[in-house]
């Protein structure tokens, strides 16, 4: 697992509220509590090219039913969350079945604070359609779209992690943590590389005033990914040295900024020609059967936040190093901007901007990706536990990829609607 702002793996408070950030809705923990709430949605959604294709748009109604239940147990100094979830697709035209979704989501966390240490353990479980995770909500997954991205096809991830951290002294505080990534693919020719991801970092940081913090972080990683039907395989190491601040503006502003650089060393094995000692590659062409590169990259990032009683704003630009089911490591600049706003008691509304683009760390191949997503959600409460949600999105998906003999250019388009109920019971409470 990967973060966009390496620089707030020190505090655990963070982590934290990221992990089991669908708990918010919770009352504050006190001694030996337990609390388990059902949040049900269902609703139908309109889509007109949900399959992004840039030459034979053909537009699909469907159904979805989305349930999840949010456990927590937590006593003076612990706290553990487990968070099953189910999401379902149902469309009745026979010519959109491959657009019928099974995804499941296993999460679990488990945090401990001392006097002066915090540790956390998390690990995770998800067996998720390639089309609903990786079209509907790309900007936010990192393991990208592979050679293909318009099949039907489902994606296994296990993962796992842990972080300690230790005041030092009043103003410093050290921390650590490593995770580990196992992703798979159901359909072994549809572009996509199984693959596995570990990473580790060291972080430093400083108190300087009420105001403003600083550090530097140590990270490194390894990818490794086979393409077993190609019989090649690829093994990066990376390793980055970066410094990063903190700064709070004003009681309800705050700001970071992040940057460093990240060195990446990649070893690719291919299987030559029957008979030669030749490779070959329909993008590069002739190529080494045992290749070596190396790449240096600049990776940052800068961020803001506004937090008010009525409306709040985050405003993220980023520039990381990011596994891919493609077969590399890629290098994603983003921007992500998201305001919400409460209109009165019972309607909010949410407005946000997604914009990246991702090419391969060490110019292993010459492929770009640009993706730009705007959405727009409206919440009507109706009662304690019953509301309505309407819900647009827009999406435009632009690859680019240049190869031996020629090149392909596709460009698709999509439009999102969704409307539904959902219902988030009282839960269960000891």
């Amino acid at each position: 697992m990967t973060s966009s702002n390496p620089q707030c793996h020190a505090a655990w408070a963070f982590r934290r509220a990221a992990c089991i950030g669908i708990l918010a809705s919770l009352t504050p923990a006190y001694a030996s509590q337990f609390e388990a709430i059902p949040v049900i949605d269902t609703g139908v959604l309109h889509e007109t090219n949900p399959r992004l294709d840039n030459d034979n748009e053909d537009d699909a109604t469907g159904l979805i039913v989305d349930g999840r239940l949010n456990m927590e147990w937590a006593s003076e100094r612990t706290q553990l969350a487990v968070l099953p979830r189910a999401r379902f697709g149902f469309y009745a035209d026979s010519d959109d079945k491959d657009l019928e979704d099974k995804d499941y989501w296993l999460r679990s966390v488990l945090g401990h604070q001392s006097q002066l240490s915090t540790y956390e353990v998390s690990g995770g479980y998800s067996d998720v359609a390639v089309r609903s995770s990786e079209v509907e909500s790309a900007g936010g997954d990192p393991s990208g779209s592979g050679g293909f991205r318009r099949v039907d096809d489902s994606r296994e991830t296990w993962d796992a992690g842990g972080a300690w951290s230790r005041q030092l002294t009043p103003l410093d505080r050290f921390s650590a943590r490593a995770s580990y990534t196992d992703v798979s693919f159901d359909r072994r020719t549809s572009g996509r590389v199984p693959y596995e991801y570990k990473s580790g970092s060291l972080t430093y940081e400083r108190t300087i005033t009420s105001k403003w913090a600083a550090g530097i972080l140590f990270d490194a990683s390894r990818f490794e990914s086979k393409a077993d039907e190609i019989n090649t395989s690829n093994t990066s190491d990376t390793l980055g040295f970066s410094g990063f601040a903190n700064y709070a503006f004003t009681p309800t502003v705050t700001g970071s900024v992040y940057a460093g650089r990240r060195t990446t060393d990649i070893e690719i094995d291919r299987p030559p020609i029957p008979g030669t000692d030749i490779c070959f590659t329909p993008n590069l062409g002739i190529v080494s059967c045992n290749e070596k590169t190396d790449g240096q990259n600049f990776v940052g990032t800068a961020s803001l936040s506004k937090q008010a009683e009525r409306t709040s704003y985050d405003l993220s630009i980023n520039r990381s190093i990011s596994p891919n089911s493609n077969g590399a490591e890629t290098l994603r600049d983003t921007i992500d901007v998201t305001a919400r706003h409460q209109f009165t008691r019972r309607l909010t509304g949410k407005v946000g901007l997604l914009y990246f683009t991702q090419e391969d760390a060490a110019d292993l191949t010459n492929r770009k990706r640009d993706y730009v997503s705007a959405q727009f959600d409206l919440n009507w409460r109706m009662t304690e536990y019953w509301s309505i949600r309407g819900a647009y999105r827009y999406v435009n998906d632009k690859d680019d990829t240049s190869f031996t003999g020629g090149n392909i250019n596709e460009d698709a388009t999509n439009n999102y609607f969704y409307v539904g109920v959902r219902y988030q019971g009282q839960g269960w409470r000891r």
